[in-house]
């Protein structure tokens, strides 16, 4: 990741709620396989993590790195204070080439990631980083030349 704009610490259960949830929701052909046990176990043991945004993508710790180049931000959806769990960005997304494939045959391919956000975050801060992902998002597929090249621009 390159030019990193905001470094979030994540604590204790939130953490753990991190760290579970991109086990369960991330399709396994998006990760590696050969160690995504040995890393959740070792991250297990760590008392916190970080969720690293920045210009070109965001990356979970060691879990889950997601690449403007290979996804594309579908939306952000806030969710607010789940009781003890606090804040939730839910980021629906889709492959660059599953979406390309997808949409030329009127289906798409999406999944979600959830960025548990620390309890002290207020939501301002929060609806700030769901703008920026979406810019980022969008910016880095402009640039591209994804949309000139796509079916998307063709309908």
């Amino acid at each position: 990741m390159k030019d990193v704009q905001q470094i979030i610490q994540i604590d204790g259960e939130i953490w753990q709620n991190q760290i579970n949830s991109i086990g369960n929701t991330v399709p396994p052909n998006a990760m590696h396989l050969d160690c995504v046990g040995n890393i959740h176990d070792r991250l297990r043991m760590r008392p916190h993590g970080y969720i690293v945004l920045a210009e070109d993508g965001i990356m979970i710790d060691e879990l889950f790195a997601i690449s403007y180049d290979v996804y594309v931000i579908h939306r952000v959806d806030l969710m607010y204070n789940t009781s003890h769990i606090g804040h939730i960005l839910r980021l629906t997304l889709a492959t660059r080439l599953s979406l390309e494939k997808e949409l030329d045959k009127g289906t798409q391919i999406l999944f979600e990631v959830y960025l548990f956000m620390p309890l002290h975050m207020q939501t301002q801060e929060l609806a700030n980083i769901r703008q920026n992902i979406l810019a980022n998002s969008h910016k880095h597929l402009t640039a591209s030349g994804f949309y000139e090249n796509s079916v998307i621009n063709q309908k």
